[in-house]
């Protein structure tokens, strides 16, 4: 339960309006959530030293507000974590896994300090989705 397929290749099709919905295909994305109180407090002890960095000079807010709804984008700053490359290795043994169809998916970690965290979070991106369709079908129609 620590470890979590979510997003497009979880539901079949991608929530957000703006790829109109689409199924989940070849190329898609693969979200895994992971969830470890431990895992976060050591990579949020890590972030706050490595935010600093020019390299997240544009990313900062974002990460910021991630990290306050208790979530941390290891997509966008796993290579600088002390377990980066190690995490790194293993996405790529699970993609040999999952067999050549899968060989074009991205892997995108992200990290939630616990279970609550992630379903909250994923409640708010539903709503945002659904926001977001509303608005796009009241402008388009």
């Amino acid at each position: 339960m620590a470890v979590q397929l979510v997003g497009s290749a979880r539901l079949g099709y991608s929530l957000n309006p703006k790829k109109n919905f689409r199924r989940f295909h070849e190329s898609s994305d693969l979200d895994v959530a992971i969830i470890s109180p431990e895992l976060f407090d050591q990579a949020w002890g890590e972030l706050r030293e490595i935010i600093e960095d020019e390299m997240f000079a544009n990313k900062k807010s974002y990460l910021r507000k991630l990290v306050f709804e208790e979530c941390i984008a290891l997509d966008v700053i796993l290579p600088r974590l002390s377990f980066g490359e190690r995490w790194s290795r293993s996405r790529d043994i699970l993609i040999a896994h999952l067999g050549e169809a899968f060989m074009n998916c991205e892997v995108n970690y992200r990290l939630y300090r616990s279970h609550k965290s992630l379903r909250i979070y994923q409640l708010k991106s539903v709503v945002i989705a659904r926001d977001r369709a509303i608005e796009e079908g009241v402008h388009h129609g």
